[in-house]
């Protein structure tokens, strides 16, 4: 590696570290250093963001993927978590309407509107959602909102 690639790299660990707040991985730098950077790339970036804490900048790694790639409903549908965390509930239901547009049978998009419909007060809408996601095979007991706000599915069947 060509001494200008190694320090664009340091310099870039530096900035995301900045940024995020952790290291970031060496797929990433290596990636980005060559611009190759994928949607998977971003979308692995934003769940690790997501999984801290770290919303906003996890809804921008997403960001990142679907603009690479506008068809990757997970990065729609974890965008809608994260929205939904940040209280975004309206902005929350249109990424996960788009997640299912994309994927009509991805479960966890569905019960992830059911959530945040029923943090609307749209009990009826969220009942149907959480049906929806169940025919569809949905049966995990830690959906990505129940595990990073606990409580937010207490008197739910999500």
């Amino acid at each position: 590696m060509p001494i200008a690639n190694a320090v664009n790299n340091i310099t870039l660990r530096q900035e995301i570290q900045n940024r995020t707040g952790y290291a970031a991985p060496n797929f990433l730098i290596r990636d980005a250093a060559f611009g190759q950077t994928t949607a998977e790339d971003w979308f692995n970036e934003g769940l690790v963001l997501h999984d801290q804490g770290n919303l906003d900048d996890a809804i921008a790694a997403y960001d990142k993927a679907i603009n690479i790639d506008p068809n990757l409903a997970q990065a729609w549908s974890n965008k809608g978590a994260a929205l939904h965390l940040q209280g975004k509930y309206d902005e929350a239901i249109q990424a996960l309407d788009t997640a299912i547009q994309i994927d009509p049978n991805y479960a966890d998009a569905f019960n992830n509107k059911g959530i945040t419909l029923k943090a609307l007060g749209k009990t009826s809408e969220s009942e149907a959602a959480f049906a929806k996601a169940k025919e569809l095979g949905y049966n995990s007991s830690t959906p990505m909102l129940a595990k990073i706000a606990p409580g937010s599915c207490e008197g739910l069947d999500c």
